[in-house]
């Protein structure tokens, strides 16, 4: 089956006045037709590709290809032709397609102004400050959870996971306790052995006495973005997750 190709339709008859056949001899019985060619996919028009033009007597019937047009021929054609327009439709699949490439391009820009005019939620630059505090080798003086949770994962089989690359950071408001993690080589690990690493994490939070009874809110990061979640409300498992639940640790929703 054919699904592309080239075609063409007449888009102008043009009266040539003033012209003497050269076969017959006859004066003002020439007459030009220009014939517009397009390029189609599956029978639809889709970019003009060129013309072709003849002149044809209407008494002897001999045509003329353009190129070989006598010259007062030639200089009533060319007069002429300047008004000669393809038609829109020859066009059709290309101004479709330019037309698809621009509402896309209006949407993205739309979507853009929306991001930078909404009012940004003040939480987030809050829990970006903490992910950026993660470190792989806590001190019990600046974050005692984390230097004690780094023991318990340093006992872990190295075989799936590496301890030693881990990044740790802890933090504790009210009756809530954030834990965030970086754990570079999570992704090679399968989902459903992930969550080895919240279960260990939640083990060492109920041993700790002061912070029984609290909201946690746990945030696994791998190499290059959020892989688990895990808040009173959400848990999460995946190649890319949203860490959305875990600003709820910072309270309410709040704008500037």
């Amino acid at each position: 089956m054919i699904i592309f190709g080239s075609r063409g339709s007449k888009i102008a008859d043009l009266d040539v006045k003033g012209t003497t056949c050269s076969h017959c001899g006859q004066s003002d019985t020439q007459k030009v037709h220009v014939y517009g060619r397009y390029f189609h996919i599956f029978w639809i028009p889709f970019l003009t590709i060129g013309k072709k033009v003849y002149s044809e007597c209407s008494h002897c019937k001999k045509t003329i290809e353009e190129e070989s047009f006598p010259k007062e021929l030639k200089q009533q054609y060319d007069a002429q032709s300047q008004n000669v327009k393809r038609p829109l439709w020859h066009s059709l699949g290309c101004l479709g397609f330019v037309g698809i490439i621009g509402v896309n391009i209006i949407l993205a820009l739309g979507a853009l102004i929306w991001g930078t005019t909404k009012e940004p939620d003040t939480r987030d630059a809050l829990y970006r400050a903490d992910l950026s505090k993660l470190v792989s080798t806590p001190s019990f003086e600046s974050d005692s959870l984390s230097f004690k949770l780094k023991s318990s994962f340093d006992k872990m089989d190295a075989s799936m996971l590496d301890p030693l690359t881990f990044e740790y950071f802890a933090k504790v408001e009210n009756e809530k306790v954030l834990f965030l993690m970086k754990v570079p080589d999570l992704k090679k690990v399968p989902k459903e052995k992930r969550e080895v690493v919240t279960n260990i994490v939640n083990k060492f939070l109920d041993r700790q006495e002061g912070l029984k009874g609290k909201k946690r809110y746990i945030g696994i990061h791998g190499k290059y973005n959020m892989m688990m979640v895990n808040t009173p409300d959400t848990q999460e498992n995946g190649n890319l997750v949203a860490s959305l639940p875990l600003l709820d640790f910072y309270g309410e929703k709040k704008t500037k």
